[in-house]
């Protein structure tokens, strides 16, 4: 993470067309391996604002890890003297992200509604707000977001001192642009359509403007400095009456316009059930080995053997058949209420295994009524097996490790084949 002090001769090209202060959000508890992309994009927004602006970096609690400061003179015009003026502040900024880790929280985590207050108390100079981290609430347990469920209206709708979300008889956000960084993408997802909405209504009731909301860094930080205009606001507020959190079917009867399950498979994902359910399963052969499956959908917990129950669905373990070398086993998820399968996030680690020159392979497949697809693993048995160490990160990142595979819904559809049955 030591880019930023190379090619420091620089001179500045782009600039924002007037002096703002921007507050920047940053959940600690995000992937290890984002820490560095963090702090690049950071540094990169650093090189490019005006004279005479600050940054300034809190953690996901609101708590400040550093200013960035660019003095309204010219000498600031030369990213060098940037750099080397505030190196302080960016070496604890480097510290920051360099500790990044989930740490059994949600991915991303972030006291949304502390921070606004935060920034909205203290730096009234602050127009634009970067939020990096989840839109997945988990501080408390009455509004709990990781399973499946968001808030209803009325907790916006509420005073502060009945609601965290509470903006009745409050407009601390007036004047001020919300741009949202996500840790992973999901509003285009039925779960995802629901939380968007209800943070667009929140953001709107405290009189601020939501601009971005998504995990496209790189667009959210282009329409920072274009100065975008706002995401439209073409919500109804909808009062219940009651404090009370909505799963995601009360979602699509909510909205009309998001009761399609959309999918770009033809597994009618509509039709999951208790007694329909959505079947993902592996199978492989040979005594000792011990492969595990994992399924985490969008705004839920993982489920696999450490996790055997959601609202979702159930994990079920080791189905044994045959004896010795041609022992086969299986282990299978099912998921029995309606979820986005497109946002299905899949895996598959190589728990334990004896040391060999050899190679394994088996089977994952999915199902759901007469439609059963499956696509080949494989895995190199040489380094044993490393006990799922790495598979939340594998989930996490969407990418391949030595003892872990990630896949989607779409990557078993396309990729593999239709066959009988499980």
């Amino acid at each position: 993470m030591k880019s930023f002090l190379l090619g420091l001769g620089l001179t500045l090209t782009t600039l924002l067309a007037s002096a703002s202060d921007i507050a920047i959000a940053i959940s600690p508890f995000q992937a290890k391996a984002s820490g560095e992309v963090i702090f690049n994009q950071v540094y990169g927004l650093f090189r490019q604002v005006k004279l005479g602006d600050s940054l300034i970096i809190l953690d996901g609690n609101g708590a400040v890890i550093a200013t960035l400061d660019v003095r309204n003179e010219p000498p600031f015009e030369n990213e060098n003297i940037r750099a080397s003026q505030n190196i302080k502040a960016l070496r604890k900024l480097e510290s920051f992200t360099d500790k990044m880790s989930p740490s059994g929280r949600t991915l991303g985590a972030i006291d949304v509604p502390s921070v606004l207050a935060e920034v909205a108390r203290h730096y009234t100079d602050v127009t634009d707000i970067v939020l990096m981290g989840s839109a997945l609430y988990d501080q408390h347990a009455q509004l709990d977001m990781t399973d499946g469920a968001y808030p209803s209206d009325d907790f916006i709708l509420s005073p502060p001192a009945t609601s965290v979300f509470g903006a009745k008889g409050v407009k601390y956000l007036q004047g001020k642009r919300v741009h949202w960084v996500l840790p992973e993408p999901f509003t285009e997802s039925l779960y995802g359509k629901a939380v968007t909405r209800f943070y667009h209504i929140y953001i709107h009731a405290l009189g601020g403007e939501l601009v971005s909301f998504t995990a496209n860094s790189d667009a959210v930080i282009t329409r920072l400095l274009d100065g975008a205009a706002p995401l439209p606001f073409r919500y109804e507020v909808q009062p219940s009456g009651r404090l009370e959190m909505r799963s995601m079917p009360q979602a699509a009867v909510d909205n009309v316009e998001q009761t399609q399950f959309v999918s770009r498979t033809d597994i009618p994902v509509q039709s999951i059930s208790a007694s329909s359910p959505l079947v993902l399963g592996i199978q492989w052969t040979g005594e000792y080995i011990d492969l595990d499956v994992y399924a985490r959908p969008i705004g839920g917990k993982a489920l696999y053997y450490g996790q055997k129950r959601s609202v979702y669905g159930v994990h079920i373990k080791d189905q044994r058949t045959g004896d010795g070398d041609n022992k086969q086993f299986y282990e299978r998820v099912e998921f029995r209420k309606p979820l986005d399968i497109d946002a299905l996030r899949i895996g598959v680690n190589l728990y334990s295994t004896p040391h060999s020159d050899k190679k394994l392979t088996g089977t994952l497949s999915i199902s759901l009524n007469d439609k059963t697809y499956q696509t080949r693993l494989e895995f190199d048995l040489s380094k044993g097996g490393n006990s799922g160490k790495d598979m939340r990160q594998t989930l996490d990142t969407g990418r391949d490790s030595f003892y872990s595979r990630f896949f989607t819904v779409d990557d078993i559809v396309s990729g593999g084949a239709e066959v009988a049955s499980l």
